[in-house]
Formats: structure tokens, sequence, C-alpha cells
């Protein structure tokens, strides 16, 4: 599978870090000047790419989770601000019923969810416990 020669090794390589950083095809193609069927070969031809596309999306992983970390607190507020709003009864009394059964639907599906993880990890001990006390 030849790779087209008027690409540089240096591009060959940026157009496998920008792929890895999501960027789509077509925007490769327009910004290395090329087709798309090039940028494909390119991409074919890196035996490691898949893993670099892994460790990317596990890197923007942690970064979300450590982002989200840091905005507990706001989130926590701003939660406890919209179920306030939702116990305001001028709100129910304008509210639709559509918008009444999703927002309800909604905290629901929340809290159960919740809870049978809850019951799902407890389940797991101890069924950890029962392996434990064989081993």
């Amino acid at each position: 599978m030849a790779v087209a020669k008027h690409l540089t090794d240096k591009q060959k390589k940026k157009i496998i870090a920008d792929r890895a950083e999501n960027m789509s095809i077509r925007q490769l193609a327009q910004k290395y000047k090329t087709s798309t069927t090039t940028i494909q070969r390119v991409i074919r031809s890196d035996p490691d790419f898949a893993q670099k596309v892994t460790q990317k999306k596990e890197q923007n992983a942690a970064d979300i989770l450590s982002h989200m970390e840091t905005k507990k607190d706001t989130v926590n507020l701003i939660i406890d601000r919209y179920l306030t709003a939702l116990l305001d009864e001028e709100k129910i009394e304008k509210a639709t019923p559509s918008q009444l059964t999703t927002a309800l639907g909604t905290l629901i599906d929340k809290f159960t969810m919740t809870a049978q993880n809850e019951q799902a990890i407890q389940k797991l001990d101890e069924m950890m416990d029962k392996i434990g006390g064989v081993i």
C-alpha cells in the first residue's frame, strides 16, 4: 500500500497526530491539500495509530474527570438550585404535562440508577466476600 509521495514524513506524522485529535478525514485532506484517499492511506500506514487513538481517548476522559472534580461544588450548587426550582409551585402550575412528566421521569431515572448502582456494588462485594472465603 503506497503512501502519496508528495507528503513529507513530517506532514505524515502531523496527519496522524491531527487524526488522533479527532480531526476528520475531510478536514485533514483540506488542511494538507490532498485527497481523502491519501489521508486514509497515511493513517493506515501507521501500525501504532489505533494505540495512539486509544491513548488519546483515555487521556481526554481523564482530563474531563479531573476537570469535573474541580467543579464539583459548582455542579452541586446548580443541582440544588434546579431542584429548588422544581419545587416552585408557580412554575409547576405553568408547566405543561409534558414538561412535568419529563422532569419527574428524569429525576426518577437518575435516582433509580444510583440505587441500582449501589445495589449492584453491594452484590459484587458480597460475591467477593464469598469468593475470598473459598480461596
